[in-house]
């Protein structure tokens, strides 16, 4: 084979045969197999070429006379018979140089890499083995020579003292032989080397052929090394044979030389420890000579102990000499002798000799007159009137008057000082007139001082605590009580006690909420707050809204919809006495059973309502009977609207009073007059929308009907005309439109007046609890206390906290006032409900393309990662790309002609159904991708109707009726569109085509079809993309916590929140990159 000179010059530009050059020499081609496809004439030349982790599929085509007649590779440098890249640049210059021979030739690099380094490994390792393998066979080879000496060696020690004691050691058996070098010799028996002494002796050095006694010296001479490393660094030490006894060495020379090496070594040891030590005072001038009767130059210093050379033999001090007597020592052997002025005598007199007394005879003039006289100490603990806790300290000397200790210019004595630091440890502050000391009531050591500070006070001086002192130390619990009454629709309470009088009820509560741990009632009784009657009292005030301030009053007043909190605290409480009336308790029955509760229901409802749904219908009354609102959570398709509706004919048939308002999607306007002329008798009902002067036109007729029915957006622009008006009753449909309070939709919902309100969702919370204090701010305002104060006390404790015991109490507030029930459990006539994900490969073409933008996002993202806040706004948009491009690539590229993988599977979907007469309602978030299936259908002549946030409001209901009709076999519907409100119960299968992590609005998707009215199972897929980030998103959907089902039974909500580490991981590469390799 050759390759003409002229083809590279033909094919390779500049640029690219000098990127070829370089990649000969980075060695990047994996492979090169070569074909002879016709003998002798022509060659096919398939490559795999690797830059920079990417790799590169190269194809040549060589013919005999070394002509290139065709090339390509994958790269987008390499233009078809035109310019080569540097890819094929490198593959013909390694087929130049290795000239093939026979076929078919197959070179792999990469192989040979691989082989060499596995050989290089080997070998290696090889080494490696046989150097262990030889450590072992020495090992074994010192030990049988240990145990196989008749005689164990022997270490002697040789002591030298002249005012430092030096050792130096001799080795052997019979005869012995100086150690020359003592880090040499411990080095040999770490390396278990053979050491030649002598004619005599000559081993190896294993621990185990020395005896006990020297197996401790080396151990403690191994221990001395290693504290004096200094000295043995850098070969400093290869040439000392004798160690010097310091301060760190000579407690353990001492231990060992005088116990297990006692016979190793030429010095002698007493038999015990010294217990008193010889001192002379002498007067001389102005000062006190104080020196020692023992010769400081024989004193030695250990980290413990004192130590006294005399006549050869070493003398320890004890431990208790050594340890009161170490300052002195130290200060003697500094100077030879300790000078002290006359003026100081008295302080030596009563701090140091006390300590040393016992330790030391004296010698030289007498001390007597110098020595205090006896100091009584006497202390008193009582409770001042604001909590805290005062110590007053006093001392006298025999029958002179007590002075306070406090005082600036107060004696000293080693015990006053003593007693005085002691106090000053808990002492919050100390009064600078009155000299008395106060630890304050709620300092956290308070306790510690009373329980065990006393105890250790009284063995030092004369302590004397006051009764109230006693009270502290064995407190008085608290008993309350709580009574319970209506007055209209408020409840009444009267809260009292038979330990505190009423009138004082105030101050002890704000007491307590000041975390105090004791109050004093006027009469002087001492009220221990931490009493749990105190403790569940001022829960039960706190959960309704009331401040000890309020106990001021004569009765306090609550508005009724606390009657659950009351109720419960009333059940579960151990120790507050509660009491309810007759009323509360009747009112409570009726509220908690309310299957069992019969208001009127007109015989053309109780035809044609459920029984499930005359249980919500007694709910509602219920709730509007005791004026409280109520959110109907009912799974979607149940008939919320037609329980209310009932209500609503309940309220307004025959009666002349105000009409109610329903707010709902502008979507659902149609649909609700609709039910309503459907179901309701003789209800009127009034759609307010169209112009801004056909609305306010409208609002002049509200008299004439008894439902007047508007959208959020309108109620957002004209909440201002409705101010004058009072409703009977405010409905809000899709409750979920005011779920952030701080929107307009909210606050304008919240201005209208209404005597009941009710909130129609079957998602109360789709992300957040903050939603939950929305709808329930609507409600019942206050309920849920302020926005600020609900985030304090739920919110933040039980999403980053997870504190179960805020969980618990949200719950027990809001679940009386939730009606929640699902299909499963009150349709038992309903169909199946078959959920299919149905999973599909990208093509080469499309996984380079998502690939693509995976690299370039996730290049983007890791520097906004670096940002403290992370744009969830710049992440949506990456994440949106990503969907898109599972969806059909020709949403974003607009040279991609043909449709994905992902519509060809759909397409294959919607002809099964078709072939087997199955209807379809097909949901996707991009409008966009709805035009793109729609050409499908044209082409596969499937009927089809299609609903967006375009199509116009009296054009839904005909498609609607249309679909039901069946003049169309496949519905397309915008997810934000149509999610809601519709009734396609003529559907079988309904497709999500691009699931989002909006776990609710994808279930009220399928609910259009999967309500009552369905006689027929519905098959439900999920189109996912395979190794994408809808599969990840669907991951993470199974991972989460459902927050909304804590609160409400059986519900449906999406994901809360994602972290940094979740969205990373949303963009992750790894199967992309575990392909490449």
């Amino acid at each position: 084979m050759k390759i003409l000179d002229s083809e590279i010059q033909r094919y390779f530009n500049t640029k690219n045969w000098k990127i070829a050059l370089r990649y000969h020499d980075q060695d990047v081609v994996d492979e090169i197999v070569i074909r002879e496809t016709v003998p002798g004439e022509l060659y096919d030349i398939d490559a795999v070429v690797t830059v920079y982790g990417y790799k590169n599929r190269c194809s040549i085509v060589l013919n005999a006379e070394g002509i290139l007649t065709d090339f390509s590779c994958e790269c987008p440098y390499c233009e078809d018979q035109e310019i080569a890249c540097g890819h094929i640049g490198v593959v013909l210059l390694i087929v130049y140089e290795l000239e093939p021979k026979t076929f078919p030739f197959t070179y792999s690099p990469l192989e040979q890499r691989q082989d060499a380094f596995r050989r290089y490994l080997e070998q290696q390792m090889l080494e490696r083995s046989r150097s262990f393998i030889d450590r072992y066979a020495r090992k074994d080879l010192a030990k049988f020579q240990a145990n196989t000496l008749l005689d164990k060696v022997q270490l002697r020690a040789h002591a030298t003292f002249d005012q430092e004691l030096t050792l130096d050691y001799k080795v052997g058996i019979q005869r012995y032989y100086v150690v020359r070098s003592i880090i040499n010799f411990l080095d040999a028996i770490d390396r278990q080397q053979e050491v030649d002494y002598g004619r005599q002796l000559k081993f190896t050095h294993h621990i185990q052929a020395f005896d006990e006694a020297a197996q401790a010296q080396i151990h403690f001479l191994r221990q001395y090394v290693k504290e004096h490393e200094s000295q043995y660094s850098y070969g400093y030490g290869s040439s000392r044979k004798q160690i010097t006894i310091d301060k760190k060495s000579m407690d353990e020379f001492y231990e060992l030389y005088s116990n297990d090496a006692l016979d190793c070594i030429d010095l002698q040891f007493a038999d015990e420890d010294s217990q008193e030590i010889g001192l002379r005072i002498d007067m001389q001038d102005d000062f006190f000579v104080i020196t020692s009767l023992l010769s400081l130059d024989q004193l030695l210093q250990g980290e413990t102990r004192w130590y006294y050379m005399e006549n050869g033999i070493l003398r320890r001090f004890s431990a208790e000499l050594s340890e009161q007597m170490r300052d002195l020592l130290e200060e003697l052997c500094a100077d030879r002798q300790i000078l002290i002025h006359k003026d100081d005598m008295i302080r030596f007199c009563s701090y140091v000799i006390p300590a040393i007394r016992e330790y030391v005879h004296f010698e030289g003039i007498s001390l007597e007159t110098f020595m205090p006289y006896p100091m009584e100490i006497d202390c008193y603990v009582d409770v001042e009137d604001h909590g805290d806790i005062s110590i007053r300290l006093l001392y006298h000397y025999e029958d002179s008057p007590s002075q306070y200790a406090f005082a600036p210019h107060a004696d000293s004595s080693l015990e006053l000082d003593h007693i005085r630091e002691f106090i000053k440890t808990y002492a919050s502050r100390i009064d600078a007139d009155s000299h008395i000391a106060y630890i304050e009531e709620q300092a956290p050591y308070a306790q510690n001082f009373l329980k065990q500070g006393l105890d250790y006070m009284n063995q030092l001086c004369n302590v004397y605590i006051s009764d109230a002192i006693r009270q502290m130390e064995t407190p008085k619990k608290v008993h309350m009580n709580v009574g319970v009454r209506m007055k209209n629709r408020l409840l009444e309470l009267d809260v009292t006690s038979i330990d505190i009088p009423k009138d004082e009820l105030y101050s002890v509560m704000r007491s307590y909420r000041k975390k105090k741990r004791f109050h004093r009632l006027k009469n002087g009784d001492l009220i221990y707050l931490q009493s749990e009657g105190l403790q569940e009292t001022d829960e039960l005030l706190q959960q309704l809204h009331l401040t000890p301030q309020d106990l001021k009053s004569k009765t306090l007043e609550v508005d009724a919809y606390h009657a659950f909190q009351l109720d419960d605290f009333a059940e579960h409480s151990s120790h507050v006495d509660v009491s309810r009336e007759t009323a509360f308790t009747a009112m409570m029955e009726q509220l908690r059973h309310v299957e069992a509760v019969q208001y009127p229901l007109d015989p053309h409802y109780e035809a044609i309502l459920r029984d499930y749904q005359k249980i919500g219908y007694q709910w509602l009354k219920t709730m509007s009977a005791y004026g409280f609102g109520g959110i109907l959570a009912d799974d979607m398709g149940l008939g919320k609207t037609l329980q209310v509706i009932a209500m609503l004919e309940s309220l307004h048939g025959g009666h002349d009073i105000p009409c109610s308002i329903v707010i709902c999607p502008a979507s659902l306007i149609y649909n609700w007059k609709d039910e309503i002329q459907k179901f309701s008798l003789d209800l009127h009902a009034l759609c307010v929308q169209g112009t801004n002067t056909q609305r306010i036109q409208k609002l002049q007729e509200l008299d004439k009907y008894d439902v007047i029915i508007t959208s959020y957006d309108y109620i957002r622009r004209d909440y201002e005309h409705y101010a004058s008006h009072s409703f009977t009753a405010i409905l809000l449909d899709e409750a979920q439109y005011i779920k952030n309070h701080t929107t307009k939709n909210a606050m304008a919902v919240k201005q209208l007046k209404g005597s009941y309100r009710f909130a129609l969702t079957g998602t109360p919370i789709e992300n957040s609890l903050a939603e939950l204090w929305s709808i329930f701010d609507f409600l019942m305002p206050g309920y849920l206390y302020n926005y600020h104060r609900f985030r304090e006390l739920f919110e933040r404790e039980i999403i980053k906290n997870g504190n179960e015991k805020a969980q618990s109490q949200l719950k027990r507030m809001v679940e009386p006032f939730i009606l929640r029930r699902i299909k499963k459990d009150v349709l038992q006539d309903l169909p199946d409900k078959m959920e299919q994900v149905y999973f599909q490969e990208f093509s080469a073409e499309e996984k380079k393309i998502y690939y693509a933008n995976l690299v370039s996002i996730n290049q983007d993202l890791q520097k906004k990662m670096q940002m403290e806040e992370v744009d969830k706004f710049q992440v949506l948009a990456m994440m949106t790309r990503l969907r898109e491009i599972c969806c059909d690539a020709r949403l974003l590229y607009e040279n991609v002609t043909l449709p994905s993988t992902k519509l060809k599977g759909c397409m294959d979907l919607l002809l099964s159904a078709r072939n087997s007469g199955r209807r379809v309602l097909l949901f996707s978030s991009f409008t966009s991708m709805l035009g793109l299936i729609e050409e499908q259908l044209r082409t596969e002549n499937i009927r089809y109707l299609k609903l967006t946030g375009e199509t116009k409001k009296e054009l839904r209901h005909a498609y609607v009726e249309q679909f039901q009709n069946g003049e169309a076999d496949v519905f397309l519907i915008s997810l934000k569109a149509g999610g809601t409100g519709l009734n396609l119960t003529n559907a079988e299968i309904v497709i999500h085509y691009d699931p989002w992590w909006n776990l609710s609005a994808q279930n009220q998707a399928t609910d259009r079809a999967y309500r009552i009215g369905q006689t027929k199972d519905v098959q439900v897929y999920k189109l996912i993309m395979k190794d994408s980030i809808e599969e990840k998103i669907m991951k993470l959907q199974e991972r989460k916590h459902i927050l909304s089902d804590t609160f409400i039974n059986s519900s449906e909500t999406s994901i809360t929140s994602m972290s940094k580490d979740e969205i990373m991981d949303l963009f992750t590469m790894e199967p992309f990159e575990k392909e490449a390799l």
